[in-house]
């Protein structure tokens, strides 16, 4: 998300020819925020937490998917696309957090031992990395789609190139995550709900 979000300031400039489509886009990510937050806890309970994402993963990757192989002209029209494309990924990026308190659970179900600060900061480890490897992988990205930097203007080529990689990335990504959780993930709502009667019985003794 990191590498498209870079993406998207020359998506605009220089596909769309449009920078202040790029100032409505990044309200357009605040209003992601509002828009998922409150559904996120009675989904998570009604579905699971593993469910939904999941669900929600692959949303956002078909959707993703759609913009990458329906090229659209229009920047507005673009910008309230990838709104609805990118709500799945909310939801996701909302759960994460639920996600690593279920696998300290699992962890202490596994192991009889809680380790809460070795699983959280193992976490945020990677995560930054992933955000030092967005980085970097970013200028890779334009010189794949052939960015000249000190030119005036890009071809339509290249930005064309920058399109595809912005669309397609994410769909990639998201697909690519939405398979992992679907079926190497094994936290499913019944199997938390197993975890936590066993850690329950073993701290009450019952």
């Amino acid at each position: 998300m990191l590498l498209s979000g870079s993406l998207n300031n020359y998506l605009y400039k220089d596909y769309f020819e449009n920078t202040k489509a790029l100032s409505l886009a990044g309200l357009v990510t605040v209003l992601n925020v509002i828009f998922v937050a409150p559904a996120v806890a009675p989904i998570s309970k009604k579905f699971g937490k593993k469910e939904s994402a999941s669900v929600a993963l692959l949303f956002s990757a078909v959707a993703y998917f759609l913009l990458y192989f329906i090229p659209v002209k229009n920047a507005y029209l673009f910008v309230g696309l990838n709104f609805i494309a990118n709500l799945g990924y909310m939801l996701f990026n909302f759960m994460l957090w639920a996600f690593v308190t279920d696998v300290i659970d699992y962890q202490e179900y596994r192991t009889e031992v809680r380790e809460d600060g070795t699983v959280y900061s193992a976490y945020s480890f990677m995560r930054k990395i992933g955000q030092a490897i967005a980085g970097a992988v970013g200028g890779v990205a334009l010189q794949v789609a052939g960015y000249v930097a000190k030119a005036p203007q890009q071809t339509a080529e290249v930005a064309s190139n920058i399109r595809n990689l912005a669309t397609l990335i994410p769909a990639i990504a998201y697909l690519i995550v939405f398979l992992i959780l679907a079926f190497g993930y094994p936290m499913t709502k019944e199997a938390i709900t197993e975890v936590q009667a066993e850690l329950e019985r073993r701290r009450t003794g019952k």
